[in-house]
């Protein structure tokens, strides 16, 4: 047993005692952080001193106390912060408090579920309330509290006791609220979580339905992914259903990015074709749509897209030429014959050479599919074609193209 000193509760001594003291040893450290929270970084190291000697099961749920009671101090600070620079306390704080939530949830994660003493118990629930509180208050937080309370539920997804004490604190935290209240898609997505674990995906889309997306959004997409990894596929349809409806009116390719690459891997493992989804956000999902179908070896529909959205030639790189070039010549050909078009267009001596340059590579692309004849014929008529073109009829001459 460990010596104590001006009041410090020991080991043996509950969640509530110490945090009681943290209070009153630490309570005022936000105060010293009036530009930065760089301060609070000593006082956490000194609050998880404090149980170096623990068993590490304990000593772990005591580090998360500490943690999670530094990061209150980090939210009052902001609180205090004056409204002309709370863009810039918001950003400073946030990347500082990066370092201490990674070791949070990496605390988190070693959590070990199974035969726990009456005081892990004790502590496991204290760190429980404080994380639903916090992730529950109507107030607007510089934190995610949210993804903090989820991550200590992760580790107590198989014990069905604690599940059912959880959902009754949430549901009656639920009956106070109104959906315009910010705590109420909290609870509705933790909520959602029990009902996915009970899988009941039809209650849990309905929950996240409800609640506000920007909120919720990081759960769906969790829960989707679990599913896909699980090959659930209906449970999987329905989050997907749920995402591409929310999603609808996105117009910006970096926030598809997360449900286009779900849609890519659903489509390489699955019958399904989940091409169609990324289809519905074009062009916005052009990238994605592109990659994807190259990477899978689909090269016509590849080369249709491109056609179809007039993508430049100059656009791709050389190693998707090269790759579509290599496995399926015929599909670039349209390609190159528009990329022709498009130089000519120009009317310059600069686009003029850029065609016969292009025309020298599509000349490959026809021998390659042994398409000789139809390479004679095309470049005769494209000569005729645009014979009143003499800076052309000039560069088709140095490619050996005229006479």
């Amino acid at each position: 047993m460990e010596s104590n000193y001006d009041g410090r509760p020991d080991e043996y001594s509950g969640p509530q005692e110490w945090l009681t003291w943290f209070d009153a040893k630490y309570g005022l450290s936000w105060q010293q952080c009036r530009q930065s929270i760089h301060p609070l970084q000593a006082v956490l190291l000194e609050m998880k001193g404090t149980a170096k000697l623990w068993p590490k099961p304990l000593q772990r749920l005591h580090w998360l106390h500490a943690v999670t009671f530094v990061f209150d101090q980090v939210e009052t600070a902001f609180a205090a912060t004056d409204a002309y620079n709370r863009y810039y306390y918001e950003m400073s704080f946030s990347r500082m408090t990066e370092p201490w939530i990674s070791h949070f949830l990496e605390l988190a994660a070693g959590i070990k579920t199974g035969s726990w003493s009456a005081l892990e118990q004790e502590w496991m629930q204290s760190l429980v309330k404080l994380l639903r509180e916090r992730a529950g208050d109507a107030q607007p937080s510089l934190l995610g509290w949210d993804r903090l309370y989820h991550a200590i539920w992760g580790t107590l997804l198989d014990n069905k006791d604690q599940l059912a004490v959880e959902r009754i604190k949430l549901s009656a935290m639920l009956e106070s609220l109104t959906a315009d209240n910010r705590a109420y898609s909290f609870v509705q997505g933790a909520l959602a979580n029990l009902d996915v674990v009970a899988m009941n995906e039809e209650s849990a889309v309905e929950r996240l339905a409800a609640a506000n997306y920007d909120s919720v959004s990081w759960l769906a997409y969790s829960f989707a992914e679990r599913s896909l990894e699980q090959r659930r596929w209906q449970p999987f349809r329905a989050w997907m259903n749920y995402l591409q409806n929310e999603l609808a009116e996105c117009r910006n390719s970096v926030i598809l990015r997360p449900f286009l690459t779900l849609c890519r891997k659903a489509d390489l493992h699955s019958d399904e074709d989940w091409g169609e989804r990324m289809i519905a956000f074009l062009p916005h999902s052009y990238e994605e749509l592109a990659s994807h179908w190259l990477a899978a070896g689909h090269y016509v529909r590849w080369a249709d897209l491109l056609l179809y959205l007039g993508v430049r030639i100059e656009t791709l790189t050389i190693q998707d030429l090269r790759e579509a070039g290599k496995a399926a010549p015929r599909v670039l050909i349209p390609i190159y014959h528009q990329a022709v078009d498009d130089a000519i267009l120009a009317r310059n001596r600069q686009g003029y050479r850029l065609a016969v340059k292009l025309l020298k590579k599509l000349e490959k692309l026809y021998e390659a599919e042994k398409l000789a004849a139809q390479w004679g014929s095309y470049i005769k008529q494209f000569a005729q074609k645009h014979q009143r073109l003499r800076a052309l009829q000039e560069e088709l001459w140095k490619g050996n193209y005229v006479k």
